[in-house]
This record gives structure tokens, C-alpha cells and sequence, in this order.
């Protein structure tokens, strides 16, 4: 417990504030990416010779 208490005196409240923006950017940059979050293209083009066609 003293070594926990230690560790927390050694950090510096500028360390801290570092680490919680990088954090919070990492997660407004990924909410707020373009990207398809299943990659599947919007509009999948027909196969040659009709592949995909059931009947």
C-alpha cells in the first residue's frame, strides 16, 4: 500500500493531463472517422457471368 501511495505522490499532474487528452483525442479521432466500421463498400458491383444470381 506504501508503494502505491508513493506512486502516486511521484506523478506530476502534468503527466496525467498528457495521458487523459491523448486519450481523449483517440476517441473523438475514432467517433469521428469517415470510415465504415465494417468495411464493407456501401455498393457491392455484380459479379461477372451472374454468380450471385439465385435462379
Amino acid at each position: 500500500m506504501k508503494y502505491l501511495i508513493d506512486f502516486c505522490r511521484k506523478l506530476q499532474i502534468r503527466q496525467i493531463i498528457t495521458i487523459l487528452v491523448a486519450g481523449i483525442l483517440l476517441i473523438v479521432n475514432s467517433a469521428c472517422s469517415g470510415v465504415n466500421a465494417q468495411g464493407v463498400p456501401k455498393s457491392t458491383p455484380v459479379q461477372a457471368g451472374g454468380a450471385n444470381n439465385p435462379y
